[in-house]
C-alpha cells in the first residue's frame, strides 16, 4: 500500500540473499528499504540489531546457548533507561524473531525450538 519503490525494495530484497558482510552494510540495506516504502521497519531492525551486538559481545559457540534467561538479560541491558513502549517493542521484536527461527531451523529432521516468551523482565510484562 505504502510501497512507492518497488524496484528499489527488489534490489534490497537480492541483496540481503546475496548475504550482508556486516552491520554497516545492512543499516544502509534498511535505510533504502524506509525509503521504498517499508515504513516501520526500524521497529524490529533496531531492537534485533541491538540484541545480536549483546549476543556477538558475549561470543557464545552455539546459538542453542541462548535462552529466556540470557535474552532477559540482554533486553534489560540494552533498553535500561527506554520507556515502557519501547522495551515492549523490544520484547516484540525479539520473540517474533526467534518464533520465526522455531518455525525455520529444521535440518536433518530436527530442529531446535527456543520457545522464547518472555512473559516477564526489566518490569514490563504482558504477551504478544
Amino acid at each position: 500500500k505504502d510501497l512507492k519503490d518497488p524496484k528499489a525494495l527488489n534490489s534490497v530484497n537480492l541483496r540481503l540473499i546475496k548475504g550482508v558482510e556486516n552491520f554497516k552494510e545492512l543499516d544502509g540495506l534498511v535505510k533504502e528499504a524506509r525509503n521504498a516504502g517499508i515504513t516501520g521497519i526500524n521497529t524490529y531492525f533496531n531492537p534485533l540489531k541491538k540484541v545480536a551486538k549483546a549476543i556477538i559481545y558475549y561470543e557464545i559457540n552455539s546459538l542453542k546457548e541462548i535462552n529466556e534467561e540470557f535474552l532477559s538479560e540482554i533486553l534489560a541491558s540494552v533498553t535500561g533507561g527506554l520507556s515502557d513502549a519501547t522495551k515492549k517493542n523490544y520484547r516484540i521484536a525479539v520473540i517474533n524473531f526467534f518464533t520465526y527461527l522455531d518455525k525455520q531451523n529444521e535440518e536433518n529432521g530436527t530442529s531446535h525450538n527456543y520457545g522464547i516468551e518472555l512473559k516477564n523482565w526489566g518490569g514490563v510484562s504482558g504477551s504478544a
